[in-house]
């Protein structure tokens, strides 16, 4: 699988479970947190490197 970097870093969160430098690599790329068929147009809460995000199309 090939990562597509990120344009701008997030802030790690105070309460991450992850190391300050594996965080640092992990959150410059994009991950997939759901497949197309199972997102709709509500909102649906997600956690991806211990950020809550919205997923809606």
């Amino acid at each position: 699988m090939n990562a597509i970097p990120t344009l701008t870093p997030l802030a790690m969160p105070c309460n991450s479970s992850f190391e300050a430098k594996d965080w640092e690599i992990l959150s410059t790329h994009w991950y997939p947190v759901a497949r197309i068929q199972d997102v709709s147009n509500a909102p649906q809460r997600v956690t991806l490197l211990d950020v809550n995000m919205a997923l809606y199309k």
